[in-house]
């Protein structure tokens, strides 16, 4: 929920990009900050776009949120995966 709350403050500009989902998709080696700015400014060639110190910081929030939230629902599922199965 919390990173859901992050997601939605975010610049519409990355997130219309994709780039939670490309973090997500390349775990377990998450990408490091500039290759996720080059991504960045690679899915944004068809226009112009010119990347600002919140984005940089939106892009270090993602880094870091993102392999803690996809930890976190790991341990939940591997913790309570019987009670799932039963339900």
């Amino acid at each position: 929920m919390y990173l859901l709350k992050i997601l939605q403050n975010m610049t519409n500009d990355i997130i219309s990009l994709g780039l939670a989902d490309w973090i997500s998709d390349r775990e377990p080696n998450y990408p490091s900050f500039d290759e996720c700015k080059a991504w960045v400014q690679f899915k944004s060639q068809e226009f112009e776009y010119v990347m600002t110190k919140k984005d940089e910081d939106d892009i270090r929030m993602l880094l870091k949120y993102i392999p803690m939230s996809q930890i976190m629902n790991k341990n939940l599922i591997s913790r309570y995966l019987n009670e799932i199965i039963e339900k």
